[in-house]
């Protein structure tokens, strides 16, 4: 195992540095809001605090609930009557507060300790075969995990650049993952944001508190802390260290790659670029690494898609029984996902720089026609290197949309995301005029003959295939190979081995759509790509779209285009922001002038117990 220290790894020396990191990001913070010398700002910012934090507390009962909300409310009393020394004694509190209690740790011996010993105590979890058996499948995790990328590649950036890897979210266990692929490819750790609510599970606190991760309380609204959290992590870019941000903000509750992405904290790296460009050190470039995962089974599903469909339905839910917070769950997850051959697809993409262009093993970067570009061009004004906002802002927005292309063609289309896909499309187009959830409530009274979805598998497999070959997404390994019997053999495999209730069950020739809400949730991993429209040459009928979900998007922006809109940003300081082009959105839904006759090929039985094998 490896123990030594990794090329490009700054985060060794990062508690050498805590303090002064600490110490320097108050300073911004209290600087940038009390630079116009006004008691008013400071106070208004005060306000805002005691604001959202009364708001807070009234909605927590509990005995700490109280003693906080008192202690709000007494504050928010004295401010009308304080003089400007003692608000900004208390702002500098605040921020002192939070500044400490996002700072994260590294300890290089956990580090170690952890690349040695947690595959031992993952295999002590499990409750099957003998320890040598166990022991054997961790250390296969290699082979049961798809991992492309060039990594080489990656490794020569870590020692020339700062890195910032940038994943999809699908679940808690991508930290997990993530950590232990970048350990066994060699790569350096990362430091990176992890909610607050996750450092009070204890599987995973004392790794997360040791390893680099620092608290992201999501609870908290109010600007003080808000611009305490960027500061952080713009000092920490400004100083070389390798980052981690997930775009999405949160784990994809309905399993569509994202698509709106919420870039507050990748924002960050456009000023420290500023910063790290004025120091005049080889090493300036900021690297931004796409990096998508696809799960087979996704271990929070059951919960990701309940709390989807509430918050669509304008209804409030906050999941109570998420599988990741059970040791016992993820213990017997882990345990089948590495039985699987290929159940997890980790795909590191090609680095790219903060405008959007690849970059090469040399960190240099080019644009789409293969020219040199001169990054250093695009952050300066009037011949000087400058931060501006509204440029960033716009140069952010289209760093996120260069993500969501990279994102949907470096998606791995998995055996179980094309059973749902072809089960659920056929069931849903039966009653396409039907509310969503009341279709969503017939789990168990819809089944298929096998041969219909066996032909569905295999048109979307062969189309998939194309757009594959194309470069717009990627398939499992050995989908050249085998019938469609094979696939969907795969798939009922699979989904037979973590689910409370399997998605799809056996019933002789059918199967059954056991849990809808399972297929809408693996299903969805297709959206994005204008499956049916390719298919039928003719929009969709709406039939699998789900309530709130974004029509379908076109994944291939004009890079050419890109460009020329970042140099007329740069080169314009007082120029207005362009809004952008708005995406087209393609409608889908609706009446035909001629109502077709009802498919006969879903059997439809009264009863879920009851098993339909009509025509």
């Amino acid at each position: 195992m490896r123990s030594k220290r990794p090329p490009g790894s700054r985060l060794f020396d990062f508690n050498d540095e805590r303090a002064a990191i600490i110490a320097e990001v108050e300073r911004r913070v209290m600087g940038s809001v009390s630079e116009t010398g006004d008691r008013g700002s400071l106070e208004f910012l005060l306000n805002d605090a005691v604001f959202n934090e009364v708001a807070r507390y009234e909605r927590v009962k509990t005995r700490h609930g109280k003693r906080q909300l008192a202690r709000w409310l007494a504050l928010r009393r004295q401010l009308p009557r304080r003089d400007r020394h003692w608000i900004e004694s208390q702002a500098w509190k605040l921020v002192r507060y939070h500044t400490r209690d996002i700072a994260g740790n590294f300890n290089p011996r956990v580090y170690g300790f952890a690349g040695r010993v947690l595959p031992f105590i993952l295999a002590a979890l499990l409750n099957a075969g003998s320890l040598d058996r166990k022991l054997r499948m961790f250390r296969g995790l290699r082979t049961r995990a798809s991992v492309g990328g060039d990594i080489e590649n990656l490794r020569g950036l870590a020692e020339k650049s700062t890195l910032i890897f940038v994943p999809t979210h699908s679940s808690n266990l991508d930290s997990l993952v993530l950590g232990w692929a970048l350990y066994d490819l060699g790569l350096p750790p990362v430091t990176y944001g992890a909610g607050k609510n996750l450092f009070s599970n204890r599987a995973f606190t004392f790794f997360m508190h040791n390893l680099g991760a620092y608290r992201v309380d999501r609870r908290l609204r109010f600007r003080l802390y808000k611009e305490t959290l960027k500061d952080y992590s713009q000092v920490l870019l400004e100083r070389g260290y390798h980052s981690l941000f997930f775009p999405g903000g949160t784990r994809s509750r309905s399993n569509i790659i994202e698509r709106h992405l919420k870039l507050g904290l990748l924002g960050t790296a456009f000023p420290a670029q500023v910063a790290r460009l004025k120091q005049n050190i080889p090493s300036a470039l900021i690297v931004i690494v796409p990096v998508t995962l696809s799960y087979a089974l996704v271990l929070e599903a059951e919960t990701l898609i309940d709390e989807h469909l509430k918050r669509e339905g304008q209804q409030r839910f906050i999941i109570t029984d998420d599988e990741s917070n059970r040791l016992g769950k993820i213990a017997s997850f882990l345990f089948h996902l590495l039985r699987m051959d290929s159940s997890l697809h980790l795909h590191f993409g090609a680095p790219i720089d903060l405008l959007g262009n690849e970059v090469d093993s040399a960190g240099l970067s080019h644009d789409p026609r293969g020219r040199p570009v001169d990054l250093a061009s695009y952050f300066t004004i009037d011949g000087e290197l400058r931060e501006d906002a509204k440029r960033d802002q716009e140069y952010t927005r289209l760093l996120g949309e260069r993500l969501v292309e990279i994102f949907h063609r470096d998606n791995t289309v998995l055996p179980t995301h094309l059973l749902a896909r072809a089960i659920y499309q056929r069931v849903r187009s039966r009653f396409h005029d039907e509310d969503l959830y009341r279709f969503l409530r017939r789990d168990g009274t819809l089944s298929i003959a096998r041969s219909q979805v066996e032909n569905d598998v295999d048109s979307l497999r062969e189309l998939l295939r194309g757009l594959r070959d194309r470069g717009d997404v990627r398939l499992f390994s050995n989908s050249d190979r085998g019938s469609a019997s094979d696939v969907v053999d795969t798939a009922l495999s699979i989904f037979g081995k973590h689910h409370t209730r399997p998605a799809v069950r056996v019933e002789g020739e059918r199967l059954v759509a056991a849990d809808l809400k399972l297929l809408l949730f693996y299903q969805n991993r297709l959206e994005g790509y204008r499956l049916e429209e390719r298919l039928t040459g003719v929009a969709g009928t709406g039939a699998g779209v789900l309530i709130g979900t974004p029509d379908d998007l076109d994944t291939q922006i004009a890079m050419r285009e890109i460009p020329r809109r970042l140099r007329r940003i740069a080169q314009s300081e007082d120029a207005e922001v362009p809004t952008g082009q708005k995406r087209r959105r393609k409608e889908r839904g609706g009446e035909d002038e001629d109502d077709p006759e009802e498919p006969d090929d879903v059997a439809v039985s009264s009863r879920p117990e009851a098993k339909e094998v009509g025509p």
